[in-house]
């Protein structure tokens, strides 16, 4: 099978209207030079050139659909050429709710973009005024629904953990993306950047970010809404920061991602445990060999949490089917 990789171009902060609470695009993506046409043929080039693999372009950052539109048409041209010419299998981009119109849609497909991603954040339409997003839910559910129409396979972007946010609102705001069906999610719990609002805001004591545990145990809950569905969850968690320092507080960690997975697999082995009163049993567990580090947890804390919480002794094995079966008394 073809390695599927995407060849990245950032636009930081290019098309938005203004900056909301929680950005710093140039501390997220270390890049804040705009791009060319030379660049974009030039890294393409270096990324396939004598490679056996499926590339797509993706332009993020910024506000792709917002910047003017022959400087648009000027990134889409080359990109559309190199699919043409088979360097590249795809384009996507992502964009705000309320820069998505007919007008847009027509650019997008005559120069054929693929997927368009989302920057909805939340649903909840006081989180978003307290994250001056300056778009409403309306706006984003409008967005995702037209450009289905346009045939575009589409993806949402989440921030748990936004002012004003709560759990509640932060499940809700998944259902409810949940219900929009998506092709693509990326969750991003929301970390405090250095200058930003959201920065003085935390310095003023005005705003609390989740803590790590907070944000893995919300996001695992997210996670576990969209396991089920056909929904490809792209990523959870920032990349890794070109400038770590960057980030003031909040619930930042390079392995995030296996950790938000990690809950949500010890979940579904704590319902699989049979129910007992008796102490000091001890169980052979048959962890799926798939997601087998997930099961054990970071330093097997999956384990020894469930050891700890129901008094028992587990001994695992790598397996095809979760299963838990008593071996002594």
């Amino acid at each position: 099978m073809k390695k599927n990789i995407t060849v990245p171009f950032f636009i930081p902060h290019r098309g938005c209207p203004h900056q909301c609470v929680f950005c710093n695009q140039h501390s997220i993506t270390g890049e804040s030079n705009r791009i060319s046409t030379e660049l974009i043929n030039q890294r393409v080039m270096e990324y396939v050139s004598g490679k056996d693999l499926v590339a797509q372009i993706g332009f993020f950052g910024g506000t792709f659909t917002a910047l003017p539109l022959d400087e648009q048409e000027t990134y889409l041209k080359v990109a559309c050429e190199l699919k043409k010419s088979g360097h590249i299998h795809s384009i996507r981009l992502s964009t705000r709710p309320d820069s998505v119109s007919d007008i847009i849609c027509n650019m997008l497909k005559h120069y054929g973009v693929d997927t368009v991603e989302i920057g909805v954040q939340s649903f909840d339409n006081d989180v978003l005024y307290a994250s001056e997003r300056g778009h409403s839910r309306e706006d984003s559910i409008n967005a995702l629904k037209l450009l289905r129409e346009y045939g575009f396979r589409t993806g949402i972007q989440l921030m748990p953990g936004l002012p004003s946010s709560t759990y509640q609102s932060d499940i809700e705001s998944a259902k409810t993306a949940a219900e929009l069906n998506p092709d693509d999610l990326r969750i991003y719990p929301t970390v405090v950047i250095e200058n930003t609002r959201l920065a003085r805001l935390y310095q003023e004591g005005l705003y609390t970010p989740l803590s790590l545990e907070q944000a893995v145990g919300i996001c695992a809950q997210i996670y576990a809404i969209f396991e089920p569905l056909c929904t490809n969850i792209i990523r959870i968690g920032l990349h890794a920061l070109s400038d770590a320092e960057s980030v003031i507080s909040g619930p930042y960690h390079t392995a995030f991602g296996f950790l938000v997975k990690s809950r949500y697999y010890r979940s579904i082995m704590e319902a699989k445990l049979p129910s007992s009163s008796n102490d000091n049993i001890e169980f052979s567990a048959e962890l799926p060999a798939q997601n087998y580090e997930e099961y054990i947890g970071n330093k097997k804390d999956n384990i020894l949490y469930l050891e700890k919480k129901y008094n028992i002794r587990i001994n695992y094995h790598r397996g095809t089917n979760l299963r838990f079966e008593p071996v002594s008394l």
